[in-house]
């Protein structure tokens, strides 16, 4: 189990309210933190992504694309993988191409995902059918 926050404001927050946001979530992914702050396009995004490392396939998140495309994972795909990619990775992939709705609607799983589109100022937020995670 990960967890996972985003913040897009034109005001940077306050370092110390991010942390103090984590103290909530990190008991859901105590293997890895990483605490992210970027200034794109005169809009500040912060996230927090705490990593639960079950698989081995720890990809630090959130993962941007050429300053297009931001991403937040939690969870597993259980369809049958395409290539080696990890399911981040392919999210990302599908995401990026323009995809990820059609990717998603034939999707096994149990996931939450949050992605932010830079450019056209753009959240959608997915998560599995049963909404476990």
């Amino acid at each position: 189990m990960c967890s996972f926050v985003l913040c897009i404001s034109k005001k940077k927050i306050a370092s110390n309210l991010i942390k103090e946001a984590n103290k909530f979530i990190k008991s859901r992914g105590p293997s890895k933190t990483n605490i992210f702050s970027k200034n794109i396009n005169s809009l500040y995004i912060q996230a927090i992504h705490n990593l639960l490392d079950i698989s081995g396939e720890s990809i630090i998140q959130p993962i941007i694309n050429n300053d297009k495309h931001l991403l937040l994972f939690n969870g597993e795909i259980y369809n049958p993988k395409v290539g080696n990619l990890p399911d981040t990775l392919l999210l990302m992939d599908n995401l990026s191409n323009n995809t990820i709705e059609s990717f998603l609607l034939n999707c096994r799983g149990e996931f939450a995902i949050c992605t932010y589109d830079i450019k056209n100022k753009k959240i959608q937020i997915f998560r599995d059918l049963i909404g476990t995670k």
